[in-house]
Parts: C-alpha cells; sequence; structure tokens
C-alpha cells in the first residue's frame, strides 16, 4: 500500500527573501536578455522553446492527423467493420495526445484564428444539436459541404460520429427540432444515418489534415526571437499559456465536475466532464500536464535545451522551477492513479448521491489524501478529487511565485482569482 499524501506545500520554498520584480517586461529593459551569461542564453531558450518544445508536438499532431483521416476514410467505406471503427476511433485517441498538450503551447502560430489551435477543437462550445444539423444539410442538399463554423467541423465532431453511432439529438420539446435534421433522418435505418454521418466525418478529417499540414508549415518558419518587441515579451507569452492549467485544466476540467465547499449548489456532474462521447477525460488531463512539462524542462535529460526552468536558475529563482516540476510531477501520478474513465467514476458518485462521498471528496480536494495501490485503495473518484488538490499546488507557484518574484506576468483572465 502506497499513500499518496503528498503535502506539496512543505516542498514549496518561501522566496520572498529573494527579491524580484512584481511581473511585467518593461518596455526600457530586456530582462531575458539581460540573463544572458556563459551558461544561459535567452535567444537558446526561445529558439529551444520552439525546436524542442513546439515543433515535435506539432509535427506529431500533423502526422497523425493524416493517419487519421486514413482511418475515417477506410471505417466509412464499410461502416459495419467493427474492426475499421476502433482503428478510427484509436486514430482519434492519438491525435487527441499532442493537441492537449499544444493547449498549454498556445502563443505563436498556435493563436492565430484562422490556422492556430482552435480550429481543430472547441470542447467548450461544441453542440452535438448543431452537429446534427450540419450533417443533414451536407446529407440533404448539394454544393454545401462542411460547416462555415468551426464547432461543426473539428475533432469533437469526430468523437460524436465515431464514438456515439448513429446518434441523433432528441428535443424535449419535438416540434423544436430542427427541419432539416427531421426532414433527413425521417425513414432512415441506422445504418444509413451513420453512413451519413460518416460521409460528413470524412470532409471534416480531411479538413483537419490540411489544418495541420498549414500549422506545421507555420511553426517551420517561425522566427520566436524576433516575434516581439523584446526577447522577454516573447518568454512571457510562454509563461502566458501556462495558465491554461489553472483556468482550463483545473477549474473547467476539474473543479466544474466535483462538489466544491465554498458553492452550496454543486454538486458532482458528469455532464461538465471535456470528453462527452470518448469519455477520455483523463487522458485529456494528463496531457495537458504533459505540454506543460515540455515548456518547463523541455524533458531535458543532459543538459543540452534552454527551458524555462534554466530562465529561473539563471534568475536566481532556481527552486522557483523545481517546485513547479515537484508539483507537476505530483498531478501527472495523481492522474495516473485514476484506474477507469473519468465520466464513468462521476456518474456512478452522481447516481450514488450520497452526501457522505460529496464530503469526502471535497476534504480530499483541500489535503491531497488518497491511496494509490493496495488493499485500501481509493476509488476512483476519491483519487479524482484529490487532483484538484495536486493541480492547485501547481497553478498557486504560477500565479505565486512564478509571477511576483520574476518578470513574468499573469494574463488578465487568471488575474484575480485567489482560489
Amino acid at each position: 500500500m502506497k499513500l499518496k499524501h503528498l503535502t506539496v506545500a512543505a516542498a514549496v520554498t518561501v522566496l520572498s527573501a529573494c527579491g524580484g520584480s512584481s511581473g511585467g517586461a518593461s518596455s526600457e529593459q530586456d530582462v531575458c536578455d539581460k540573463l544572458t551569461s556563459d551558461s544561459f542564453s535567452c535567444d537558446a531558450l526561445l529558439q529551444d522553446l520552439v525546436s524542442e518544445g513546439v515543433q515535435p508536438v506539432v509535427n506529431s499532431l500533423s502526422t497523425k492527423l493524416t493517419e487519421l483521416d486514413t482511418k475515417v476514410s477506410a471505417y466509412c467505406a464499410a461502416i459495419s467493420n467493427g474492426t475499421l471503427l476502433e482503428d478510427a476511433r484509436n486514430a482519434w485517441s492519438d491525435v487527441m495526445a499532442p493537441l492537449q498538450q499544444l493547449q498549454v503551447m498556445n502563443f505563436g502560430p498556435n493563436t492565430d484564428a484562422e490556422t492556430g489551435l482552435l480550429p481543430f477543437y472547441d470542447w467548450e462550445s461544441a453542440d452535438p444539436f448543431n452537429i446534427d444539423i450540419a450533417i443533414a444539410k451536407s446529407a440533404s442538399f448539394e454544393n454545401i459541404g462542411l460547416s462555415v463554423s468551426d464547432n461543426e467541423k473539428d475533432l469533437v465532431t469526430l468523437e460524436y460520429v465515431l464514438f456515439d453511432i448513429a446518434a441523433i439529438q432528441t428535443y424535449s420539446n419535438p416540434e423544436n427540432e430542427n427541419p432539416n435534421v427531421k426532414s433527413w433522418r425521417t425513414g432512415k435505418s441506422d445504418e444509413e444515418i451513420q453512413q451519413d454521418r460518416c460521409d460528413y466525418a470524412k470532409l471534416v478529417s480531411s479538413y483537419l489534415n490540411d489544418k495541420g499540414l498549414s500549422l506545421k508549415s507555420a511553426w517551420e518558419g517561425y522566427d520566436f526571437v524576433a516575434a516581439s518587441s523584446s526577447k522577454q515579451a516573447s518568454a512571457n507569452e510562454v509563461a502566458k499559456a501556462l495558465f491554461y492549467v489553472d483556468k482550463i485544466t483545473k477549474d473547467l476540467k476539474v473543479k466544474s465536475a466535483l462538489p466544491q465547499p465554498d458553492d452550496s449548489e454543486s454538486t458532482f456532474d458528469a455532464g461538465k466532464l471535456e470528453s462527452q462521447f470518448a469519455n477520455e477525460s483523463k487522458a485529456a488531463i494528463k496531457n495537458n500536464l504533459m505540454g506543460t512539462k515540455i515548456m518547463l524542462t523541455l524533458n531535458d535529460s543532459d543538459n543540452s535545451k534552454t527551458a524555462l526552468n534554466d530562465y529561473l536558475t539563471a534568475a536566481g529563482f532556481e527552486s522557483i522551477g523545481t517546485n513547479m516540476l515537484t508539483t507537476l510531477d505530483a498531478a501527472i501520478v495523481n492522474i495516473d492513479a485514476v484506474n477507469e474513465d473519468l465520466y464513468s467514476a462521476v456518474k456512478a458518485a452522481m447516481d450514488a448521491n450520497d452526501e457522505s462521498v460529496a464530503t469526502q471528496c471535497k476534504t480530499v480536494a483541500g489535503n491531497g489524501t488518497y491511496i494509490a495501490d493496495g488493499a485500501s485503495e481509493s476509488s476512483d473518484i476519491e483519487t479524482f478529487c484529490a487532483l484538484q488538490y495536486q493541480l492547485k499546488m501547481f497553478t498557486d507557484i504560477l500565479k505565486g511565485d512564478f509571477t511576483t518574484l520574476t518578470s513574468f506576468t499573469i494574463p488578465p483572465s487568471a488575474s484575480g482569482d485567489n482560489d
């Protein structure tokens, strides 16, 4: 039996004696450039973050999108073939790994509204009712093709088609059903419906494959050193991107699905989890954290790369990088300790409607205690609740020492958040 009561706060060194700025890159001095020495180069930092950090993940995404397009086409040519369906599902999951890592690398070409990350995946705004409408129009009218909205032609659409076979959303009031959807589905068998959905999915996978190639090309020609008015400003874009872990991974992917001690109305809610059709929210969270670790360390085993932890060391704050890595690793161990999928865990807690389970969830969310293995192993829901604590330990450093003692800044979306 291994007790994972990771009192990470004890490992987080109080750094106030070290001094530092209140955050913000001065227009009069380039802090990152001024840190350059025999052991640190700001140019190397910016170059390595791209070539050793982002580009390999973008290249993986592009390769896997091509594979997904191939697998979707093969399945759609024989939708009764269960093996081909499983191949397409696995290809979708393979794409999601690099994409979720890239979510915390949202700077440079990844931020472009047209060719960046958003057109690939927007789970927060996804609406299966609207996807149904897009499929119905494409199947019913010539020259319609893909929807003009990213929400109806991204990886959520493919997830819906591949993991929820022949599905069409039902309306509490049938009179509210979209007439195009009603006309399209009427008289069709499940197989005919799935074939139409699959034909639309082929258009989506081809579109995303092209997007992947465009994003790869954009990064191949990107000069991060010259991208901003100062090198510190460029480095700061990386720092701000890490706040995805705070506002999205922690707040939306974890906290929103769990009861909170400061919100009497909150409860277990499986409908708040990210992956509603494939139920792969666990993998999504882990890959967010793995992407964060890449930016922090570039997985550097021989000191040949320059990452954010090297910047912190050069600035005199090596312990901040150490503490960030400690808390990040603790969160990765925690999510790995969840045995099954998060949807099943949260849904079971919802169905049980047991106040003691909710109370225990709130407790471990505040102290991070869970048992990882053995006869007394914690339940999946308890282990998931403990993840909230591990993530908070990391984001507290991110919003605290990482920005208050250095020249990095908190993005406006995360300022004033003291959870």
